[in-house]
């Protein structure tokens, strides 16, 4: 496992903050269920499916096109060493 200093040297990422979401929990009314608090409602996550889904997507389109910048300045360097060596 890369240590902190390994990381930045091999161009890995620093976490520089963590927050805790602040936003309620989701309450629906379930007095059956075992889970539901005095009152019968039950707290759910208040994670919206639909929007982790939608920053997944960008974070690899993101990640994709690093990839691909990256990719094409290798294979410039490549035909700047087969020029000079022509």
């Amino acid at each position: 496992m890369l240590n902190e200093a390994n990381a930045k040297m091999n161009g890995g990422i620093e976490v520089v903050a963590l927050f805790e979401d602040q936003s309620p929990l989701r309450l629906q009314y379930v007095p059956s269920l075992p889970d539901a608090d005095a009152k019968g409602y039950v707290a759910y996550p208040n994670v919206n499916v639909v929007e982790e889904m939608a920053d997944m997507m960008a974070t690899t389109r993101a990640y994709e096109a690093n990839v691909t910048a990256m990719k094409a300045g290798m294979d410039m360097q490549m035909k700047v060493l087969s020029i000079g060596s022509k």
